[in-house]
Parts: structure tokens; sequence; C-alpha cells
């Protein structure tokens, strides 16, 4: 059974439940696609991993995260391209990006 990180950079999109209080729709998905699979899903936040909660250990990083319009945020601000470059190189294992942040040239 692979345990899943779900790393939720948060997305922002028109017409979607964005940053929190709210979960956007795509983290919620995997993580019914990875249990639906076997695998054992967790799940955590940009904020919790700036606030320095360590990655719990996992056989797959999926990050979601990115913004498709640029705006201003006044709170739950979403991962910028630094942290995501940060988080990715001191993983361990596979790593998939998805949301707006994979589109990011």
């Amino acid at each position: 059974m692979p345990e899943v990180l779900i790393f939720d950079g948060y997305i922002d999109e028109p017409g979607s439940l964005g940053v929190p209080p709210y979960i956007h729709p795509l983290p919620r998905a995997v993580f019914g696609a990875v249990r639906d699979a076997g695998g054992t899903p967790s799940y955590i936040t940009v904020d919790q991993w700036r606030n320095g909660k360590k990655l719990p250990p996992s056989d797959l990083l999926v990050v979601l995260s990115g913004m498709s319009v640029p705006g201003r945020y006044l709170r739950g601000m979403p991962a910028s391209r630094r942290e995501l470059f940060q988080l990715i190189e001191g993983y361990r294992g596979e790593t998939v990006l998805g949301g707006p942040a994979a589109l990011d040239p």
C-alpha cells in the first residue's frame, strides 16, 4: 500500500473553492482517488509547512498549487515558485505537480 502525501499549496481559480478555510476540489479528489486505489493518503497545507511542520514519510508527494489569475491576498497566500522548488528539492520520493503551478513556465 503506497503512502501518498497531498501537499496543498492552495489553488486559486475563479469559480472554485480556493484558499482557507476552504479546500479546493482537486486535493479532495486526489485524496479519494488514493483511497480508492488502496493507498494511504495524508494531507498537509503550505501554511502548516511554513510554520515548521515536517512532511510525514510517503512514497509519493502530490503537490497541488497555483493561481490562474494573479491577485492580492489578505490571508492564505498560495505557495510561491521558490517554496515549491524548496519543497520538491528536499523530498526523496516521486513527486507529481498539479494545479495551475504545473503550467507555470
